[in-house]
């Protein structure tokens, strides 16, 4: 016959019913909590991409970092660019051949552009205050014809530009840059 012996000390019983149950409250504000952590980072990734991924608002194009946008109607160069600032933008600035070809590519009238020579005579200026660096002049331009022309318009069919007097009524483009 064998003996069995049991150690008392050793002995714990089997108290399965004071595990806390895994569905109760505590595990709830777990979850809560998760998925508040989970909601912040989907928000911040959404706001940095909105940021980073900029559009251009409705009836603009877009071209490389900058969205443009052709006047539908036509005014002098101080009312088109009052225009285009009261719209967060500015006349457009042509800083690239690939930028020239773009604006050209959806101007077929005289449009204005965001280029003059009113603060001094033949310094021709940007209106973001950059000097000008790229040209295309048409073939005996900037003349200032009678004295009067002070502003740059590109020509029809939109491949080359002409100073003109600033009160003249031209389309324009608007450059808001992004």
């Amino acid at each position: 016959m064998k003996e069995m012996y049991i150690n008392e000390g050793d002995f714990k019983p089997d108290n399965r019913s004071s595990i806390q149950n895994p569905t109760g409250p505590k595990c709830y504000k777990r979850g809560f909590y998760v998925l508040v952590i989970l909601s912040l980072g989907l928000l911040a990734g959404i706001i940095t991409l909105a940021l980073y991924y900029k559009t251009c608002p409705a009836g603009w194009s877009m071209f490389s970092h900058s969205c443009y946008l052709l006047s539908g109607r036509s005014d002098s160069w101080h009312s088109a660019r009052k225009n285009c600032i009261d719209q967060g933008a500015d006349l457009v600035v042509i800083g690239s051949p690939e930028e020239q070809n773009f604006i050209a590519s959806f101007t077929e009238k005289r449009t204005w552009i965001g280029l003059n020579d009113i603060e001094q005579e033949g310094t021709w200026k940007w209106v973001d205050g950059s000097p000008l660096t790229l040209q295309y002049w048409a073939s005996g331009q900037p003349d200032n014809h009678h004295l009067r022309e002070d502003c740059a318009h590109i020509r029809d069919p939109g491949t080359s530009w002409n100073d003109e007097r600033c009160d003249d009524s031209y389309q324009w483009v608007c450059e808001k840059v992004l």
